[in-house]
Parts: structure tokens; C-alpha cells; sequence
């Protein structure tokens, strides 16, 4: 539990506002640490408040009921409301982990550490509808050590933060921080994204400050990770091995010997990656998939003589683009995502090009290297998205080729919901829209209808709607010039938006060759032989 919490619980015992409870398996719901924290100190828990969405109608009643004078979040993680934001009197105030305007987002410690900057600090600042642009009352410096990671940092700001609070509440409450309170430069903003999980692999075609930084600021969630070729002496097999990277340390030494570009040595106490720029990294300790942290000197003594090599990043899964949009070594050079395979063929020494055509995308495979081993030659062969080749992006990303081989369809999915107040609409498309793959969200309260266009499951888009507890369907509705028999029993729908019928199999024809079908396309303008009346 971090100072600020507990600052804040002992300080401001009135009025507290958590995260939703979180599931760990099963149906059990667990309290977020501040409430957990509060609740062991006794706070009345009809105080504290786990809405799943700071804008929920019942939870803003009860919260004007409470009539605060100040509000105060820390890394809450939800958008406040304009409804929530006019409640409190002296308004609300956010403790933001960098200085603002620098690093406005969610993830403010871990890019400034991935950046590699040498000073950061913490911002007290009202809290506007838009994203950390509020006004700032005040800010502290400090200088970042070389080697401390995210989740030390992010408590060590916290903790200041706490303390410039409470030295500023009575200029909150009188009113005097408005007044000196100081516009942010939107000119000068930079933004620091959430982390996304595809951001953790290590490429070692990087310098090795680059990478040192990024397990830094990757530590605790989502880690940063490498894969490493244990090569075999006696039987010459290769065993590839995934590693968990903790700790590491630029390398300082010049005098590193290596027999190969690729090769990992180890060095009393580390081990010695070699990267780009003829740079080194120290890793100190790592940890193997489902086992503890250990040290270097522990894990190259399991090895037990055995050579290590670094796999290139060019064989490693690549999963989409880069989110933050920074710069990423790729092979081939080509600006877009790639995904490799191994192709085994035997025979001649002869390096083949193959060209292949996919439902879901044109490929075209080219061998980057080939070598002869046991008689069967094997190159790594390279699929490269030629949609790509000319935007430099995907909207899609690309998926790990070993564990996705088909793309859902994109599609258009139509929800018949009804939808009351602002608050069900809201409720209603916040759920949709956070489904993976859904590319817009389109809302007509009025029609009560609700259009999702994606590469989605309609059957799971449904079931999304319905879990805002609002009774839903596939929409049944067709526009009434589509039809033949619009008047029909169990077609006219007098709950029907303007213009639109049911879509059942009463409106249309028994048989489209019938004797009727054949009297309406006698005069229709689509049959060239039709006939005209004067």
C-alpha cells in the first residue's frame, strides 16, 4: 500500500471512490487495494463507492446526496463525466505522475522511463473533460536514477504527490488555486498510451541503453521478454527457450569477446547480450515461464556449458504494430509487420521464390537465408503483407501466423435495443465498443437501434448488449420498398421506425418464377423487354 493511499484515507476520511471490484476466478469479486486498504481502517463502507463507470446514473445520485466539496482521483483509470466533474463545489483534483504537460495519459512513469529522460516529476492539476489538460496548481521536480524501474518510481511520485496535496488543500477550499492556477501549453503536450502486451519483446538489433530503459519501464506489467537458442554441443540440437528479462545493466566493458554476432556470454554476473551499435547488455536476473526470478549466474550454471545465442527478432512472432508508435527494428527494412514461418525442403542448393495468393491477403514469400544442414536445406521465409508495402500500417495488425490462421469476416451486426435516457446509451455503446475488433459504433436512439461494423461475431455482439441488463435482438426490421407484401399479417410492425416492416417470410413470394413475380417484371425497368404504358 503506497503513501498516497494512505494519506488520503487518514486525511480525508469522508468520501471514497474505488475502481469496480475486479474478478480472480469463479464469481468472487475482489476490493481494488485503496478499498481493501480503507475498509481494514474502518471506513463505513456505505461510503465507498465501486461504480463500473463514474457516469452511472445511480451513482451520481447518491454522490449529490453526499453534496462533496472536493473530489481527488490517482490513477483511476475511468473518464469522469462532465455530470461527475460540476458536482463537487471546490471541483476535483488530479495527482498526475509527470509534469504536465509532458506525458498526458495512462501510462505516464513507464514512457517517461522508456524514453530514458533524466527528470520527471509529479502535477497536482484540476481535472477538465479533456485528456490531463486541466489547469496546474502546482508540480514537483525530480531527478530518475539510472537504474530504478516503474513500479518504484511510480510510488516514489505518489508519495510526493500525497505531500503537495495536502500543503495545497486550503488554497483548494478558499479558492485561491484557480486563481494561480496555470494553462497547460497543448503546444508542448506529448502523450504516453496505454501499454499493450505485444510491446514486451526485446530486439536486440537495438542499442543497448534503448533496451535497458524499456525493461525498466516494462517492469512488473507486461515485462519485457527474449528468446534465446541453447545450442547443444554434443548433438548439435538447438532448444529454443523463452526468458522473462528483471534486471539489467548497460555494459560498460570494451574488451568483450564473442565468436559470433549472436552469441551470449556470460561475464561474473551477467550475461552479456551483444546489441546494436556494437553496444552491450547486462542482463542480472531473469526468470524461465512458470518458475522464480532467479540470477544470471544461476540460470547460465543450469546451462552447464552449453553455447547461447540470441534468436533474431526477425524469427521471433511479431503481433501487430507498434502502439506507441516508436521505432522498431524489423527485418527486410520494409516499415510493416511481419511474420515469420520455417520452410523445410530438400534437394538442391538452389534458393527458391514462391508466390502465393490468400483469401485474406496477398503474400509474397522470399528466403532471407538458407544453409545446409544434414543434407535438407532450410531458409526462413518472410510474409509480408503488400498492403502494407504502400500505407506503412494496418488497422488489423498482424497476428502470430502459428496461432491464427483464418480472419473473421468483416461485417455489419444490427442490435434492436431499447434505450431510455443518456445513461443506457452511453452504457450500451461503452460495451460494444470495447469488444476486440470493432472498427465503429454507430447509435440511433430513436429507431432503438444500435449498428456495430468489425471483424465481430454477431452472436457475440449480442450477448455483449444484453449484458448491460437491457433486453435485446438482432434487428428484425427491413426497409419496406424491399419487400413485396408490406401489409401482410406479421409483417406491418406498428412499432416499426418510419418507412421499415418485419423482416419475415410472409413479405415476399412463395416462389420468385410465380405468376405474380412474372406480371411485376413485365413492366419493370430493369427487364429490357419490358412494356411501357402510355
Amino acid at each position: 500500500m503506497h503513501p498516497l493511499l494512505r494519506t488520503l484515507c487518514l486525511r480525508l476520511q469522508q468520501l471514497l471512490l474505488s475502481r469496480h471490484p475486479e474478478s480472480l476466478g469463479g464469481e468472487k469479486l475482489m476490493p481494488s487495494p485503496l478499498a481493501q486498504h480503507a475498509l481494514d481502517r474502518g471506513f463505513p463502507s456505505n461510503l465507498i463507492f465501486t461504480p463500473e463507470r463514474a457516469g452511472e446514473d445511480v451513482f451520481l445520485s447518491n454522490l449529490r446526496d453526499l453534496q462533496p466539496e472536493l473530489c481527488i482521483t490517482a490513477a483511476y483509470g475511468n473518464i469522469l463525466p462532465s455530470k461527475f466533474l460540476n458536482i463537487p463545489t471546490s471541483g476535483t483534483v488530479n495527482i498526475h505522475p509527470s509534469l504536465l504537460p509532458l506525458y498526458r495519459g495512462a501510462a505516464p512513469v513507464q514512457r517517461a522511463l522508456q524514453d530514458g529522460v533524466k527528470e520527471t516529476g509529479v502535477s497536482l492539476a484540476f481535472t477538465v473533460r479533456a485528456l490531463d489538460a486541466g489547469p496546474v496548481i502546482a508540480c514537483k521536480r525530480m531527478e530518475i536514477e539510472d537504474q530504478i524501474k516503474a513500479p518504484e518510481l511510480l510510488d516514489l511520485l505518489f508519495y510526493e504527490g500525497s505531500k503537495l496535496l495536502i500543503g495545497e488543500l486550503p488554497s483548494i477550499f478558499d479558492g485561491s488555486a484557480k486563481v494561480k492556477a496555470q494553462p497547460q501549453a497543448d503546444s508542448k503536450a506529448t502523450l504516453a498510451p496505454k501499454i499493450a502486451s505485444e510491446e514486451s519483446w526485446l530486439s536486440f538489433d537495438e542499442e543497448a541503453p534503448v533496451l535497458h530503459n524499456k525493461v525498466r519501464a516494462f517492469a512488473g506489467w507486461p515485462g519485457t521478454r527474449a528468446k534465446v537458442v541453447i545450442v547443444d554441443n554434443n548433438s548439435g540440437q538447438d532448444k529454443i527457450t523463452e526468458l522473462k528479462i528483471i534486471t539489467t545493466k548497460v555494459c560498460s566493458r570494451s574488451n568483450i569477446q564473442v565468436n559470433q554476432a549472436d552469441e551470449i556470454t556470460f561475464i561474473k554476473p551477467a550475461l552479456v547480450f551483444p546489441c546494436g551499435g556494437g553496444t552491450a547488455l547486462e542482463v542480472l536476473e531473469i526468470q524461465l515461464p512458470g518458475k522464480k526470478v532467479m540470477s544470471a549466474a544461476a540460470f547460465w550454471n543450469g546451462v552447464r556449458g552449453q553455447k547461447l545465442k540470441i534468436l533474431s527478432a526477425a524469427y521471433q512472432p511479431f503481433r501487430g504494430n507498434n502502439v506507441h508508435d516508436r521505432k522498431v527494428v524489423q527485418p527486410l527494412k520494409m516499415g510493416c509487420p511481419l511474420i515469420p514461418t520455417i520452410l523445410s525442403f530438400s534437394g538442391g542448393s538452389s534458393i527458391p521464390t514462391f508466390n502465393y495468393s490468400d483469401p485474406r491477403m496477398t503474400l509474397t514469400f522470399c528466403v532471407s537465408t538458407c544453409w545446409q544442414r544434414e543434407g535438407i536445406a532450410t531458409g526462413f521465409i518472410f510474409l509480408v503483407d503488400l498492403a502494407l508495402l504502400t500505407t506503412g500500417s494496418s488497422d488489423e495488425g498482424t497476428e502470430d501466423f502459428y496461432t491464427r490462421s483464418k480472419r473473421k469476416a468483416m461485417q455489419t451486426v444490427e442490435i434492436k435495443v431499447k434505450m431510455d435516457c443518456d445513461g443506457c446509451e452511453r452504457r450500451v455503446k461503452n460495451a460494444v465498443t470495447s469488444m476486440k475488433g470493432v472498427k465503429a459504433v454507430e447509435v440511433n436512439r430513436k429507431q432503438s437501434r444500435v449498428i456495430v461494423s468489425g471483424y465481430v461475431e454477431p452472436n457475440k455482439v449480442l450477448k455483449r448488449v444484453k449484458s448491460t441488463g437491457k433486453r435485446a435482438e438482432f434487428w428484425p426490421y427491413i426497409p419496406q420498398h424491399l419487400v413485396h407484401y408490406p401489409y401482410a399479417s406479421g409483417v406491418y410492425d406498428r412499432r416499426a421506425p418510419n418507412g421499415y416492416v418485419r423482416n419475415v417470410v410472409q413479405a415476399f413470394p412463395a416462389s420468385m418464377n410465380g405468376p405474380e413475380e412474372n406480371m411485376v417484371s413485365l413492366f419493370s425497368d430493369d427487364n429490357v423487354n419490358a412494356c411501357s404504358i402510355m
